[in-house]
């Protein structure tokens, strides 16, 4: 019994079998046992000096090397077995649980048990299996060109549904690419994160000097020069910052089409089918690539279009326009608040020529929006000079004193109106009259504004602080209407509308009966593949009705 509990038999099946559902112990040569002992106990259950097994333990008598050599038959030696355990007073009461044929008919029942415990699972997993073959076999393309056909269509239909799931964000398959933004989300990232920061980024201080402004109002007066700032000076300024938001937005379309592009190659690698055709994954991208292009063409001119909406009608009745009574409050604010303290209007050293003198060449002289009023009294009272140059732009009435004051001042005021004005109209001073609306100007306008324009005389910096001030506001407004249209006008234009026609181009250019029979061929390793599918799934199914009948 020592040498039973340290077997290598017991140690192997507690191995395979640790949980001792399967295991049975055996015990032989049990006539040549010692007179006096007997294993009885072993087969009770009753000793201690064996390992405990669930199914318990088998007595059994096996031929002898004499026995062989006699030729003793195996019936005969079954029967010499049982007359010695009916015989043995030990064993007599087990007999009926001892032999050779007891062990045959337990190891039956205990295969019987564990074929029914397990059958159901394994006729599950041979479902699934079958299942999983067929699936292979109708994916893999045959010589009928009807069901050829019908491959391509589900093709197709998979590589457009991926496309619209990556576009729309609710693929599952984003659950396990970590942190990288892909598909939609990155359209949406080209929108916000790069043409949306580019735009916001972009300012009048950036792209006009105080130079080029002076430049522009000298060209706009021409010969003679002229006392007030023609309309066109601001106009120019504007539409010269309007038309800088073109290459932004055409750079976002394209760089929205080269993101479909990405996007139309990871749906075809989503279609697992498309592998076994490679014909049929180049034309499809081929034709997406096609109908991406018009599309995005189309929205292209669009935003040419957008564009040239805003250079074509300047609107300066916009609620949200300072207008100029709203540039003058800021530059008003601005000296109040010491954001330039004395550098944003310095007195120069020298008096301004008189009326009577000559006046110089254009670049000589000082240019203003404002009229030519004393350099010594420009510092102190030139805000309360452009309020009063307001009324006169919105045709509001003039006390006598303040017509006296505009006369010192240098205006030129028709005696026959309080208005200012002759009966052929003079030259206003800007057509950004209105309403005051909050001050919209940032103190970062401010701080660049005194530093630009540090070096120039007080009216010079007057009237060009006055056009950027008021090119600032129109260029905001413009910014914040195509920071708007522009992501709507791609969207729909080129996502969308390509999205739209993906299904029909498609079904219509690939399943012509030429084009199917060319992006369908079946190769011959496909042919190999498809019999050796065919022939696994046949014996799976003849196992099934094994199983099941």
């Amino acid at each position: 019994t020592a040498d039973l509990a340290t077997s290598d038999a017991i140690q192997l099946a507690k191995r395979v079998d640790p949980s001792g559902e399967r295991t049975i112990g055996v015990l032989t040569k049990l006539e040549l046992m010692d007179k006096g002992t007997n294993a009885r106990t072993v087969f009770t259950g009753e000793s201690d000096d064996v390992p405990k097994l669930k199914l318990g333990y088998v007595g059994v008598v096996n031929r002898s090397q004499a026995d062989i050599q006699a030729n003793k038959t195996i019936a005969q030696a079954r029967t010499a077995e049982m007359q010695f355990f009916s015989s043995n007073p030990a064993y007599r009461s087990l007999a009926d649980i001892m032999g050779t044929a007891h062990l045959v008919n337990r190891c039956s029942q205990l295969l019987i048990q564990a074929i029914q415990k397990s059958l159901p699972q394994l006729t599950s997993e041979l479902s699934a299996l079958i299942a999983q073959k067929r699936k292979e076999l109708n994916s893999m393309p045959t010589d009928d060109p009807t069901r050829s056909r019908m491959l391509l269509v589900e093709m197709i239909v998979a590589f457009t549904d991926n496309f619209k799931k990556l576009l729309k964000g609710n693929d599952r398959t984003f659950e396990d690419k970590g942190p990288t933004l892909r598909g939609g989300s990155r359209i949406e990232g080209v929108f916000t994160m790069v043409f949306g920061e580019e735009v916001s980024q972009m300012e009048v201080t950036d792209d006009m000097s105080p130079t080029d402004v002076q430049a522009l109002v000298h060209n706009v007066k021409g010969l003679g020069g002229g006392l007030f700032t023609p309309d066109e000076v601001l106009l120019t300024m504007i539409r010269r910052q309007v038309q800088r938001l073109e290459k932004p937005s055409i750079q976002c379309c394209q760089f929205v089409y080269n993101e479909l592009l990405m996007i139309v190659r990871e749906a075809i690698s989503l279609v697992p089918m498309l592998n076994s055709f490679p014909n049929c994954a180049t034309t499809i991208q081929t034709v997406v690539s096609r109908i991406i292009q018009s599309h995005f063409q189309k929205a292209e001119a669009q935003l040419k279009t957008l564009i040239q909406m805003e250079l074509l009608r300047v609107n300066y009745s916009h609620p949200d326009f300072i207008g100029r009574d709203g540039a003058a409050a800021a530059m008003e604010d601005s000296k109040k608040k010491g954001a330039s303290n004395d550098d944003l209007i310095r007195p120069a050293a020298a008096p301004a020529p008189t009326a009577s003198k000559v006046p110089g060449p254009p670049a000589s002289r000082p240019v203003s929006v404002f009229p030519d009023v004393s350099r010594q009294r420009i510092g102190g009272d030139v805000m309360k000079k452009v309020a009063l140059m307001a009324k006169v732009e919105r045709n509001e009435a003039l006390t006598d004193a303040e017509i006296a004051e505009l006369k010192a001042s240098g205006v030129n005021m028709d005696a026959g109106t309080r208005f200012g004005r002759t009966s052929a109209g003079m030259t206003r001073l800007s057509a950004l009259g209105g309403p005051m609306p909050e001050n919209s100007i940032s103190k970062t306008l401010d701080k660049k504004l005194n530093e630009i324009l540090r070096d120039m005389t007080p009216q010079q910096r007057t009237e060009v602080e006055m056009l950027l001030r008021l090119t600032h506001s129109y260029f905001n407004i413009v910014k914040k209407s195509q920071s708007d249209l522009v992501p709507k006008a791609i969207n729909y234009l080129l996502v969308q509308e390509s999205l739209d026609v993906v299904v029909t181009s498609l079904l219509a250019e690939m399943t012509k009966d030429d084009q199917v029979e060319q992006m369908m061929a079946v190769s011959d390793a496909i042919r190999a593949k498809r019999k050796e599918v065919s022939e696994a799934l046949k014996l799976l199914e003849e196992a099934e009705k094994v199983l099941l009948y």
